[in-house]
């Protein structure tokens, strides 16, 4: 997965460094097990696991427990098939744990969404970091701009709390589906940098957003530099098509008969056929403006254009000094 893996790694690691505070803990502790955690129900009462592929994840919410006063347990899996977590963090007798975070009910049946505190401004933010630490990645800004997160789609009422804790967050987020799972992403740039920022992830936040303004800036250079090639190669083309014209009108012999005016324009186009408006006057004596070269060139198209029209001729032949 190279750059885009060490990144969303990168930021995991940051988020993992987060400071567990207050109220907060319940709602990061909601969004990890929502994402990564089982509830396992045995002889002794019910208990729950979280697996995560990542040492700093699974030590995480061993903080995070522990500062809620439980005393769960660290395993490690020598070897987890495939999408399952070889770091664990187990929990028994789990249910007043889970009753308090908003998992379960008092009868200790599953709640089907989030509570509506954890989804308010003061704890959307450590509610969005459980989901992102738990299922969440977030591609280098030097590829592309993309942040997901993959919630089951068995209940539909945790998509809805997972877009009021983004709102209240000030963003929004879009839906898809892949495997059966609901994917909820960000794909503008700004808003990621966002999102980082709330979660805690200072220095992601940081180091994302030289990334993204470098790529705005060297995209604006480039479209001005392709907008200023398409310009010079129109300009270019045009010169050359009418150094071609003037030199049907020099053929022709009509050329000596006009105003000194029209010979000197004449003149400079066909010894720079790639010069630009601006440029030809400034080779003329005395200087002539843009608009000026643009309306002398257009009447000697014209005269070169009209074959034998000797009336054209004449007429602006004496009007041009």
């Amino acid at each position: 997965m190279g750059q885009v893996a060490s990144f969303s790694q990168g930021v995991k690691d940051e988020l993992c460094a987060v400071p567990p505070r207050g109220r907060a803990v319940e709602a990061e502790l909601h969004g990890l097990f929502r994402t990564a955690g089982s509830l396992l129900l045995g002889p002794a009462g019910l208990r729950c696991e979280i697996r995560a592929g990542r040492a700093a994840v699974v030590r995480r919410v061993y903080r995070l427990l522990r500062a809620l006063g439980e005393r769960p347990i660290l395993a490690v899996r020598r070897s987890a098939g495939p999408g399952r977590g070889r770091f664990i963090c187990r929990l028994a007798a789990a249910r007043p744990l889970l009753e308090r975070i908003g998992l379960v009910d008092r009868r200790g049946h599953p709640r089907p969404g989030i509570p509506a505190a954890q989804r308010r401004p003061a704890a959307a933010p450590a509610l969005l970091r459980g989901f992102f630490l738990g299922s969440g990645s977030v591609d280098d800004p030097r590829r592309d701009h993309h942040l997901e997160f993959e919630v089951d789609e068995v209940w539909p009422q945790v998509l809805e709390g997972l877009a009021g804790a983004l709102a209240s967050c000030g963003l929004h987020g879009h839906r898809s589906r892949r495997r059966g799972r609901a994917v909820v992403y960000l794909k503008d740039g700004a808003a990621i940098a966002e999102m980082l920022a709330a979660m805690g992830a200072e220095q992601s936040y940081l180091a994302y957003e030289e990334q993204r303004i470098r790529r705005q800036v060297r995209g604006e250079v480039n479209r001005v530099v392709n907008a200023e090639t398409a310009n010079l190669d129109k300009a270019a083309a045009t010169g050359v098509a009418q150094a071609a014209l003037l030199e049907r009108l020099a053929a022709s012999g009509r050329l000596e008969g006009l105003a000194p005016g029209l010979r000197a324009v004449a003149a400079a186009r066909l010894r720079h056929p790639e010069a630009s408006l601006r440029e030809l006057g400034a080779l003329l004596n005395p200087p002539l403006g843009k608009s000026g070269v643009q309306h002398r060139l257009r009447t000697l198209s014209r005269l070169a254009s009209s074959g034998g029209s000797t009336g054209i001729q004449d007429r602006e032949g004496r009007r041009e000094k």
